[in-house]
């Protein structure tokens, strides 16, 4: 199911309250199923009527990224893992190996700097 118009009006008075986190915890809530990538957010985002992004309203694009890989992709963020994805577009030619090795290296530093300030 996607968001409809009035969800979406609900949705930015709860991102402009609780942010990001806000507008997925709301999407589960109300049983939203339908998530595709969004290049703004850089990360997988629930799906309005319109195929706009529910989290900064902005038109998503055609990706290649399946609803079965969206699946996945949600029920690990739901667990509690950190998923970031980059399409090859956005990656510019650079080998994804690359990326994700230099990811892992500054998250340590990002994880520390944040583990101990408090969360919306």
């Amino acid at each position: 199911m996607k968001a409809t118009q009035e969800q979406y009006q609900e949705a930015v008075t709860i991102y402009e309250k609780h942010g990001k986190s806000g507008v997925y915890a709301y999407a589960d809530r109300i049983r939203l199923d339908e998530y595709s990538y969004c290049a703004p957010c850089e990360s997988l985002t629930p799906n309005c009527h319109d195929d706009s992004c529910l989290v900064c309203g902005t038109q998503k694009s055609s990706s290649n990224v399946t609803s079965e890989e969206c699946a996945v992709l949600k029920t690990l963020r739901l667990k509690g893992y950190a998923v970031v994805i980059f399409d090859p577009e956005e990656l510019q030619g650079v080998e994804p190996r690359y990326v994700e090795d230099a990811l892992v290296t500054e998250a340590w530093v990002i994880i520390d700097a944040l583990r101990d300030k408090p969360t919306n």
